[in-house]
């Protein structure tokens, strides 16, 4: 991002959406909107944001728009304080709520704002939780307080544990490690209805506990990997429940 040119970000996103409906794809996994706080992140040209929440904010509400307008749904992400590659599915990234509602989730508010279809979640944990089973992320700050109405994905191989999908989580990318199979997902329903049943319900935070070790022993070999720069497309465009989507698009 190097202008303020409103108008130059939305016929950007349009050109964008027009390649990409050409080509078959319904969504596109975009834009990024982390503020930069790594500068040496392998990521970080992507960003809409850089480091100034406004500038995010600014280019990606028009950045959606013109996007959408074509046709093709923006997944903006990644939900929320990726800024570095290195060791991104095991690092925690620490900011209090303040930080977080003034720096930090202003960009994303702005694209829900402009009515994004999806919002997808990050590899890294989120004051010690993954970012992808934090209910206090997606569940409480995204859908409750920014009144979120679309459906969250995963970035590739971030979920941990299907009480993700409690946690906040609506589709598991790329969907081949079993944990939103239909038996798994069953099986957390099963268990919620037994605590509503026999006791207290299972809430968000009992099914994905916001302690920082909750999923340690279940990391994804992913932890340590490299995403390439490109921004790459879903051809599959995923319901609202939790589910589990194989797609042919490349690591996000």
């Amino acid at each position: 991002a190097a202008t303020f040119a409103r108008p130059l970000a939305r016929a950007y996103g349009a050109a964008v959406g027009r390649e990409f409906r050409a080509k078959g794809a319904n969504v596109m996994l975009g834009p990024q909107l982390n503020v930069q706080r790594v500068p040496r992140s392998g990521r970080a040209a992507e960003s809409l944001s850089g480091e100034e929440p406004l500038l995010g904010s600014a280019l990606g509400r028009e950045y959606i728009s013109g996007l959408q307008g074509e046709g093709v749904g923006a997944v903006p992400k990644h939900f929320v304080l990726n800024a570095q590659e290195t060791g991104r599915g095991s690092m925690s990234a620490e900011a209090p709520e303040r930080a977080l509602f003034e720096l930090y989730y202003p960009p994303f508010e702005a694209a829900v704002g402009a009515g994004a279809v999806a919002v997808m979640c990050a590899h890294n944990r989120v004051n010690g939780t993954h970012a992808c089973g934090s209910p206090s992320v997606l569940q409480r700050d995204l859908k409750s307080r920014l009144a979120f109405r679309g459906w969250v994905m995963s970035d590739w191989w971030a979920v941990h544990a299907t009480s993700a999908a409690v946690a906040g989580v609506d589709q598991d990318m790329p969907g081949n490690d079993g944990l939103f199979d239909l038996e798994q997902l069953q099986q957390l329903q099963q268990l919620q209805h037994g605590f509503q049943g026999g006791g207290p319900s299972l809430s968000a935070s009992d099914a994905a506990s916001d302690e920082p070790d909750a999923d340690t022993s279940s990391a994804s070999s992913a932890s340590n990997a490299s995403s390439p720069s490109a921004t790459s497309s879903a051809s599959a465009t995923s319901p609202a429940s939790a589910t589990s989507v194989t797609s042919p698009a490349s690591a996000t």
